[in-house]
């Protein structure tokens, strides 16, 4: 029997699952393979072929496509529901050209903004909001505000702080935001996709009206949104007061592909300025999100831990916390040549083949479909690492 949005958000109804997916541009096709996989493998434990993932997890978040995810799963639909989206949408908005992001974006956020107008409405054609009933677990999304310097995590939690209106308020509700300007908000990625805005303020009772200008949530360091999920659960400002303890969190993290950009000697003082800009915002991103991970792996003892670098491996054993505050699982895909090779049966094909595919992959604006269906295949094998064990029953 599915559980209501008051049954998933009610700290003393068991157990708490929450389920994390990263941003990544079109590699949000790798999460949504293993996520295929994770739908699959409750299926079969529930003995239920129409099982959707919105029953299992009490909170579902996301970053950038992971926002996207994010709120497909909550509103319901199956993963093959998404991926179908994924497939029509990435060909388009991520339509090879030459522009570099410098002087405009990349590529038309509009794409994007028409095919979130045509998927997420309501019967009756209207725009679905953070407050929607048709939200059947609880969404976290972040995104970064810029014209206040804020990294923003919106939730549809009735008692955040700013979900519902005060009395003389003048500034919009949470729960009003409509859902496709806070994906928008949480995808805008520099040199990307434009920066999107929000009426914050209606400028009634004497107050200004209010624009607030968002772009990105890796900006504000939530690239990976678990750590920013465990806050929000936990803090009692946030209105969750979900408990903390290896039988009472859960955390399941899936992320888009990681690589580590590596420069030969001199390559990067050699630049112009605004690609070494680029270049150190592209490279603080993927920082922040390994040491979210390292955070999170310091807090938990993970069954499988995510190797974080040389010098401390997984933190296997190593703890912050006399107890582990969680359960937690980061699930993720190097993008180099040898774990390509292996999870695509590429043993055979030249070498140079391999570096064109894993060059591709690491381009997370490349809406060739080949590489859409490579990023999709990987995603897949990724999900036959996820164990029962870590789905959390």
């Amino acid at each position: 029997m599915s559980r209501s949005l008051a049954d998933h958000l009610d700290p003393s109804t068991g157990k708490k699952r929450i389920l994390s997916i990263s941003g990544g541009g079109v590699r949000g096709l790798v999460t949504l393979g293993a996520l295929e996989r994770v739908e699959q493998l409750l299926r079969t434990e529930k003995g239920d072929p129409d099982f959707r993932l919105c029953e299992h997890f009490d909170l579902i978040c996301g970053t950038s496509t992971g926002s996207i995810i994010a709120v497909g799963l909550v509103l319901g639909w199956r993963v093959s529901e998404i991926k179908e989206m994924y497939d029509q949408l990435c060909p388009v908005l991520f339509k090879p050209n030459r522009r570099m992001g410098v002087i405009m974006p990349k590529h038309d956020a509009r794409l994007l903004e028409g095919s979130l107008d045509r998927h997420l409405v309501d019967d009756a054609g209207d725009p679905l909001t953070l407050g929607s009933k048709l939200l059947k677990t609880g969404l976290l999304i972040c995104a970064k505000r810029m014209d206040t310097d804020s990294a923003w995590i919106l939730t549809n939690h009735p008692g955040g702080k700013f979900f519902d209106a005060k009395d003389g308020q003048t500034w919009l509700p949470n729960k009003n935001y409509k859902l496709k300007d806070l994906i928008r908000a949480s995808t805008a990625a520099p040199t990307y996709l434009s920066p999107m805005t929000i009426q914050i303020s209606d400028g009634k009772d004497g107050f200004d009206p209010e624009v607030g200008v968002f772009v990105d949530g890796a900006i504000g360091g939530h690239n990976c949104p678990a750590l920013a999920a465990f806050q929000t659960v936990t803090l009692p400002s946030y209105g969750f007061n979900w408990r903390t303890g290896e039988d009472n969190l859960a955390i399941l993290s899936i992320g888009t592909g990681q690589y580590r950009q590596r420069l030969e000697t001199g390559e990067f003082v050699s630049r112009r300025a605004i690609s070494q800009g680029i270049g150190a915002l592209s490279g603080m991103i993927s920082e922040t999100q390994r040491n979210t991970l390292l955070l999170l792996q310091a807090m938990s003892q993970p069954r499988k831990p995510w190797q974080l670098n040389s010098e401390i491996d997984g933190l296997e054993g190593e703890l912050f916390t006399q107890q582990p505050l969680f359960q937690f699982q980061h699930h993720d895909v190097n993008l180099n040549n040898d774990e390509l090779r292996l999870r695509l049966g590429l043993d055979r094909d030249k070498e140079a083949k391999i570096t064109k595919i894993c060059k591709g992959m690491r381009d997370m604006a490349n809406g060739r479909k080949r590489n859409l269906n490579w990023c999709y295949d990987v995603g897949m094998t990724l999900g036959d690492d996820i164990k029962i064990e870590d789905v959390f029953l």
